[in-house]
């Protein structure tokens, strides 16, 4: 999971948690240096939704 979210142009991922429904919730930066919150799918590996984290 972290080499598909570091390849989708996220860094300082730190943190991948299994939610339930089948998606992980990561914590990262994007390439700006602002912070996201992703939700990644567990078995495709696609980014299905990401917001800013304040």
């Amino acid at each position: 999971m972290y080499d598909r979210v570091e390849a989708a142009g996220y860094v300082n991922i730190r943190e991948i948690e299994l939610e339930k429904y089948g998606h992980y919730k990561v914590k990262a930066r994007n390439a700006q240096g602002g912070r996201v919150k992703l939700h990644v799918n567990a078995q495709t590996g696609e980014i299905e939704r990401n917001r800013f984290d304040d």
